[in-house]
This record gives structure tokens, sequence and C-alpha cells, in this order.
């Protein structure tokens, strides 16, 4: 999800291992960085699934259905994740 709307991978370096290491001590860019035309609820959702902590992911795909359906419904929604 990130990729598709940035056009990016949310690490990018010279190896698997370096890429494996920046997941773990890094954040992402966040996407409106990147591209300030994504809604800041989009933007939301596609951190919310990418959390280092498994317990602040989206706990089912129901859930995270949930929230796109939201966002489709209002685009200007703010989760406030």
């Amino acid at each position: 999800l990130y990729e598709m709307l940035t056009g990016r991978l949310p690490f990018e370096a010279d190896s698997a291992v370096s890429v494996a290491i920046m997941q773990l001590q890094n954040e992402p860019k966040p996407l409106r960085d990147i591209n300030p035309a994504i809604p800041e609820g989009l933007e939301e959702i596609t951190l919310k699934a990418m959390r280092k902590d498994p317990g602040q992911r989206y706990q089912s795909a129901g859930e995270m259905l949930g929230d796109i359906e939201s966002f489709k419904k209002n685009p200007g929604i703010k989760f406030g994740y």
C-alpha cells in the first residue's frame, strides 16, 4: 500500500540485511512528506498497518477494511492514530 501510494519503498538500502535493520530501527517516512496530495486519513491507515508493535497494527483485515470503508465515505476523515 505504501509503495502503491508513494511510488517508493518505505525503506531503501543497498542490501536486504540493511533494509531489515532499517525496518527494525526506523519509522517509514510519512507518505504526505513524499506526496502531499495523499489524504491524511489514507496515510493514517497505511502507517497503522505498518506499525512495529503488532498490538498497535490492525488486528484483522476486517478492522482495516472498516477504516477503508469509512475513508471512502468521508475522504476528509482523520482517525487520530
